[in-house]
């Protein structure tokens, strides 16, 4: 059925009222969902009266929940990992289970840190722990830097690299769920292909920084977890881990492989959202 039988029906007045509302909404879905989410969740800080200051396509504030000051690039998703992490407070499970069994917090491995806000949110929590921060889009990680720069923050160490089984060649790739910066995923490039991603393993973390347990380990990936759990001979690095929440993406079809590891491994599992949260009952 064409617009003019649609329309017919109506008045002339009407018709330009309905004309005007598709106008606007062609022109509303025309809008990339980051920069929409962005505007709505700008106008909720200036209604909380938080000053908000704008520069070459960025905002900073100061955010009195948590009295960090926050850079956020604003035509992209990090309002909703903001949302996410420091509003909505994914990993607050994970900070109950640590305070009921009094889990001792020296070392996190923060892998898919995007612009940091997980790795804010648990610095808030544990000032004196040390957060070994990975993130491979160098884009996203120039905005992590910021973020970790401006509140000064001490004994954090960032690695522009992905987190992998074994050195490979890897690529980005940007066709991932929405192909916004939070979906940012790589993967193995053919021999014909660029490969501009580093890697480094979980056992390269502990070898470099000379780790001899992990007290929190995050993995948010977006399907790469996959691959760190895939070589069974490459996961002894999983009894130094304490406690761990990993987002399993299950396109992918890996969680049923990564949750009877973990398992077999002593974990007892839980779930939160979208995380799958184990607690290494060997360490408690």
């Amino acid at each position: 059925m064409n617009y003019y039988h649609k329309v017919k029906h109506f008045s002339f007045l009407e018709k330009i009222k309905i004309f005007k509302y598709s106008l606007g909404s062609l022109l509303a879905n025309s809008i990339p969902k980051g920069l929409k989410h962005m505007y709505h969740f700008l106008q909720d800080l200036e209604n909380q009266n938080i000053k908000i200051i704008r520069k070459n396509g960025f905002v900073e504030f100061l955010y009195p929940k948590t009295n960090n000051r926050i850079s956020l690039k604003q035509n992209s998703s990090d309002s909703k990992v903001f949302e996410q992490i420091l509003i909505q407070e994914e990993y607050k499970p994970v900070i109950e289970l640590i305070n009921k069994y009094n889990l001792p917090m020296q070392v996190m491995i923060d892998a898919g840190a995007n612009v940091g806000f997980t790795t804010l949110y648990f610095k808030n929590h544990f000032s004196n722990l040390k957060i070994i921060s990975l993130e491979p889009s160098l884009t996203v990680f120039e905005r992590l830097k910021r973020n970790i720069q401006i509140n000064s923050f001490k004994n954090i160490i960032l690695y522009q690299k992905g987190l992998w089984s074994k050195s490979a060649r890897l690529k980005a790739d940007r066709t991932f769920r929405d192909g916004e910066d939070w979906a940012f995923r790589i993967v193995e490039a053919k021999e014909s292909e660029d490969a501009d991603i580093e890697t480094l393993s979980i056992n390269d973390i502990i070898y470099e920084n000379g780790i001899d347990k992990i007290d929190f380990l995050k993995i948010d990936i977006e399907g790469s977890e996959k691959e760190v759990f895939n070589d069974l001979n490459s996961l002894n690095w999983l009894n130094l881990v304490q406690l761990l929440a990993i987002e399993i993406h299950d396109e992918f079809d890996c969680r049923e492989h990564i949750e009877k590891i973990l398992v077999d491994r002593g974990f007892e599992l839980s779930y939160a959202g979208e995380l799958t949260i184990g607690l290494s009952l060997k360490q408690i």
